[in-house]
């Protein structure tokens, strides 16, 4: 932590939160849940992403209240959840397939056998979709009734799928308002959840040594995220380079790393857009890291310009650590996360010049002050209080 931050991540997480949740029912404690016989998840991505992350924090929680969990999986949930003891993995093959109808095609026809089989061997009481290709997937079996979930996690699914995938599934999920709001009428909201204090106690490990050593002592701001367009990689150099000419010790270390070729190709674009700019020798491209916390922890401040991100993990992440955010105002989901922090959060227009003015105002203010709200709000506990209620209403109408 940074000499000076007024709120530390242990503020407000002990605080009871009491009363009711958004959707009318008491919030029983975890003595008064019976378990469910079975519950069944389905992830079918190959890489792991926010949407998978979310899904094995919510898993890890469900476990510990003494849930039967079966994931069926490909790499991407796979390498999360490798060697975590209690969950049923059962893998099934990755595929790299292209969001259009060929690609989805080619998924649910290539997967349909694997999937029948399991199902039939397992016979889930409740089984939940993680993201709209599994939901496809799914939706798309033949065989018995079971009372099925299904979590929108992406704010770029075609309408067409949507109405598909609401008419086949009992009940959709959403990680955030924004998102709810384009799933349109009978979705649920439920935030992610976060464990507050695994959080404090991985971001206290010291930097990994290739940053550190690059870094050397340098102050620096950072963005992490997948490497695709809707990211905005372009504007966060943008900011950099105008950041950069009034602060020149400040470095940049960029987190995340592309998914396929496509992906591969825009950082190219990328780093030769920076070298261009007189910025490349500033910038450490980190790629994806299996503890990022310490690098949001030293981070100055946390610069998130996605356009419409659906959640946004990592300005929660950010705000929790004691580290500054700036989002954009076409931001989708980090909006909301911004509800309820009283200082070090802000949130500009899409220009380089206004973020880099906001940016330079956060890094020379005294770090992050949020509410016991904001931590009950985006807390493991309340989100897997809240998922468990669905849970159980699905198994009683089964």
């Amino acid at each position: 932590m940074r000499a000076g931050q007024r709120h530390s991540i242990g503020a407000g997480q002990s605080v009871p939160w009491r009363g009711k949740d958004p959707l009318g029912r008491l919030l029983l404690p975890a003595r008064h849940w019976a378990p469910c016989s079975m519950l069944m998840f389905v992830d079918l991505s190959e890489v792991t992403g926010g949407a998978q992350l979310s899904l094995a924090d919510s898993i890890r929680a469900l476990l510990r209240r003494g849930e039967h969990v079966v994931v069926v999986g490909a790499e991407g949930i796979g390498k999360v959840l490798a060697g975590e003891s209690g969950v049923e993995m059962v893998p099934v093959p990755g595929l790299s397939l292209r969001r259009d109808g060929r690609g989805l095609t080619r998924l649910i026809w290539r997967l349909r056998p694997v999937l029948k089989t399991i199902f039939r061997q397992r016979s889930p009481e409740v089984l939940c979709a993680n993201g709209a290709i599994s939901a496809l997937a799914v939706s798309l079996l033949p065989g018995g009734r079971r009372r099925n979930l299904w979590y929108e996690r992406d704010w770029r699914t075609p309408r067409p799928v949507l109405w598909w995938l609401k008419r086949r599934f009992d009940l959709t999920l959403c990680a955030s308002d924004f998102v709810k709001a384009r799933a349109g009428q009978g979705a649920v909201r439920i935030y992610n959840g976060f464990d507050w204090e695994a959080l404090r106690q991985a971001a206290q490990h010291p930097l990994a040594t290739d940053i550190g050593s690059w870094l050397h002592n340098r102050p620096f701001v950072v963005g992490a995220g997948t490497m695709v367009r809707w990211k905005r990689w372009e504007l966060f150099l943008d900011v950099f380079q105008h950041l950069h000419r009034q602060h020149r010790e400040l470095a940049a270390v960029i987190l995340g790393e592309a998914r396929d070729e496509e992906g591969r190709h825009y950082q190219q674009r990328l780093k030769a857009y920076a070298q261009k700019q007189g910025i490349a020798e500033h910038i450490f491209w980190a790629g994806t890291r299996a503890n990022p916390f310490s690098v949001f922890a030293q981070a100055r401040v946390l610069c998130h310009f996605a356009e419409c991100e659906p959640f946004g993990r990592v300005v929660c992440e950010s705000l929790a650590l004691g580290t500054p955010v700036v989002v954009t105002t076409d931001g989708g989901g980090p909006l909301e996360i911004g509800d309820g922090v009283r200082h070090g959060f802000q949130a500009g227009e899409p220009d380089p010049q206004k973020l880099a003015r906001l940016v330079g105002q956060l890094m020379n203010e005294n770090g992050v002050e949020l509410t016991s709200s904001w931590f009950e709000r985006f807390a493991i506990d309340r989100h897997v209080k809240e998922l468990s209620v669905l849970l159980r209403q699905q198994k009683k109408e089964s």
